[in-house]
């Protein structure tokens, strides 16, 4: 498709637009001759001829969205798409309801912040995308540049983790009527950023919901690097749960013994049921989550499950010899082996 059918394909939208949008205003008669002989020019590709025009007529009646309109076609067929985001805005701040104004409006705010996100100005990027999603109706108007944007900007918060504000937007993006459907690959990928995220907030069940529907959905896909985190950051938020109930006992003073609170823990511990399975298959399909070791191990022994624990250890040991807490985890196998030795001799 040439340029010039272009233009002429964009200038056919606005004056559609004029009509529905401009009927029964008064216009300056004046400011009409200048638009057409504007519109004119515009259909011959007289390109600096229509600006001039367009122009013209604005010093006359500068509340006439349809020029703003007609001077952004002008700027978009220069290749100039910041000016004609400028003139697209006025549009809409003099005329809310043209819609073919904020359906371009949205589109050039996405091709700008794609821009800018392929430079790696990911701040930049960021100003397009929030003005997209700030246009009235935008999710109707232009419900793939909106889903994505939504989506690039819960992507781009939660690398600065910034988890709140990256919940804000992939939060919107699932209300999104059908988008399980039109953007099941998003879909897919929000549930577990929106995980991730609550984990980092320390909201752990909410990061469970979201994480567990993430596995749901990528069941066929069980090797994947993003599954094995999954599986490790549930693991993980429930090993904290577990560890809040194990300190409330702690500090219960109406247990008087150690061992009774050892033994209450080990019971809570043992009736957790999304914990050791969810490490197993982290360290399964990714065995170099040192963290997952960690955990399980940790797991074992709030089970009471010694030898296990022991296990874990000595497998963190072996996978992780440059490890900066490799002495720790020395430290902790000899502990352990000291503790199963006390047991044995007691019996």
């Amino acid at each position: 498709m040439t340029k010039k059918i272009i233009i002429l394909l964009v200038l056919t939208f606005f004056l559609a637009q004029g009509i529905a949008f401009s009927a029964g205003d008064e216009i300056p008669k004046k400011v009409l001759k200048l638009e057409k002989k504007g519109d004119k020019a515009l259909k011959k590709n007289e390109l600096d001829k229509a600006l001039e025009y367009y122009n013209e007529a604005l010093k006359l009646y500068s509340e006439y969205d349809q020029i703003h309109c007609k001077i952004a076609s002008v700027f978009t067929a220069q290749k100039n798409d910041i000016k004609a985001l400028k003139h697209l805005e006025k549009a809409l701040e003099i005329n809310p309801e043209n819609s073919m104004a904020a359906k371009t409006l949205i589109q050039k705010c996405f091709i700008l912040a794609s821009e800018q996100l392929r430079q790696n100005k990911i701040d930049k990027a960021n100003e397009y995308y929030l003005k997209l999603i700030g246009v009235a109706n935008a999710e109707n108007l232009g419900k793939d540049f909106y889903s994505q944007s939504l989506y690039q900007l819960g992507l781009d918060y939660f690398s600065k983790k910034e988890h709140k504000k990256s919940n804000e937007y992939l939060l919107k993006l699932l209300k999104i009527p059908g988008v399980e459907n039109d953007f099941a690959k998003f879909f897919s990928i929000a549930h577990y950023l929106i995980g991730m995220n609550f984990a980092q907030l320390q909201d752990f069940k909410k990061s469970d919901e979201c994480l567990l529907k993430f596995l749901e959905m990528n069941k066929e896909d069980s090797s994947s690097q993003i599954v094995a985190i999954a599986n490790f950051i549930i693991g993980s938020n429930n090993f904290e749960l577990l560890e809040k109930k194990a300190k409330k006992i702690e500090e219960d003073a109406s247990i008087k013994k150690v061992r009774d609170k050892k033994l209450k823990i080990a019971e809570l511990a043992k009736e957790k049921k999304t914990i050791e399975p969810y490490l197993k298959k982290a360290i399964e399909i990714k065995p170099d989550i040192e963290d997952a070791y960690k955990y399980l191990g940790n797991y074992y022994m709030r089970c009471q499950m010694k030898e296990e624990a022991l296990k874990v250890y000595k497998l963190l040991n072996e996978k992780f010899p440059n490890s900066p807490q490799v002495l720790v985890y020395k430290k902790i196998v000899e502990d352990i082996e000291k503790i199963i030795s006390k047991e044995k001799k007691d019996k």
